[in-house]
């Protein structure tokens, strides 16, 4: 397919699924094997009028994310899933103080700290940072962000700590659902509004 590649081509190169970083507050980067991207529905509203059915759009309603996140023993992220939980109000039922396990929407936002994902595009030359040489500051090859998503007032909705078993040499994922407000998609340096 010549398009994609084509020498002054303004398609330049499709999109890559495996070419992305997930910022989930102070987890590192590293630890996320998947997610999917933010998606939405819109309801609807039927009018029925005679043998005749009419549609009509509702309200718009943004669908969970999920990420799939390795546990790695350092550091440990299931402990980290946990203490999120803590900070945001969250007690275990083993005195009186469980009384005092209240989560609440501003607790779960706070505790959790912003989450963007970025789609990163082909390396390009920029400027290089301060401990490249000289020479070759202006050559630093560095991945182009083509998109970036961020999740509005996002707290975690469930967290399945994976399973074991004595078959498998597969390393251990922790399964995270995002529940959010909406998500507002921020254009990379190449992107071009279709609508003008």
């Amino acid at each position: 397919m010549g398009f994609w590649t084509g020498a002054g081509s303004s398609v330049a190169m499709p999109k890559r699924q495996s070419r992305w970083l997930l910022t989930v507050g102070d987890i590192p980067t590293w630890v996320c094997k998947s997610v999917s991207k933010p998606s939405y529905t819109v309801g609807e509203s039927a009018h029925r009028y005679i043998n005749h059915t009419f549609y009509f759009p509702g309200r718009l309603e943004w669908n969970t994310v999920n990420a799939t996140l390795v546990d790695p023993l350092d550091p440990d992220i299931s402990r980290a899933m946990l203490d999120l939980t803590r900070r945001a109000g969250y007690n275990y039922p083993t005195d009186a103080e469980a009384a005092q396990s209240i989560l609440s929407k501003a607790g779960m936002v706070s505790s959790l700290g912003n989450i963007s994902l970025k789609q990163l595009g082909p390396n390009v030359a920029i400027a290089g940072t301060a401990t490249a040489p000289i020479g070759v500051r202006e050559s630093v090859p560095s991945a182009q962000t083509i998109e970036e998503w961020v999740l509005h007032n996002a707290w975690i909705q469930s967290v399945n700590f994976g399973s074991l078993s004595y078959d498998s040499d597969e390393l251990v994922d922790i399964a995270v659902v995002f529940r959010y407000d909406y998500a507002q998609f921020v254009p990379g340096m190449q992107s071009k509004n279709l609508l003008g």
